[in-house]
């Protein structure tokens, strides 16, 4: 089963992400024991302000996996806020969960 996927990152990126795209794939198919063919898209760039990393799509463009620095910086202060809440504010005692 051929497996497709769409990156797209910033225009400045280009080469550098061809080139791991070129080391990654044969070690991919020796691990998953599949074929997968990766385009970098040429017509759709990331913002050029932000930090850089990757945007991964399916074929389809349905299911997207965002591994740029600003989206881990967002997940992280997403699962610190619990921490965050407790040091500005102190403990809630009414409080039952800490998500």
């Amino acid at each position: 089963m051929l497996k497709i996927q769409l990156f797209r990152c910033r225009k400045e990126d280009v080469a550098m992400v061809q080139a791991a795209v070129k080391k990654n794939i044969p070690i991919y198919k020796e691990t998953v024991k599949s074929n997968i063919e990766v385009r970098i898209d040429e017509n759709k760039f990331l913002p050029s302000d932000i930090s850089g990393g990757v945007e991964v799509y399916n074929v389809d463009g349905k299911i997207k996996v965002s591994n740029t620095l600003e989206s881990r910086m967002d997940l992280l202060a997403q699962q610190m806020m619990p921490e965050i809440r407790v040091q500005l504010f102190g403990a809630n005692q009414n409080r039952k969960f800490m998500d």
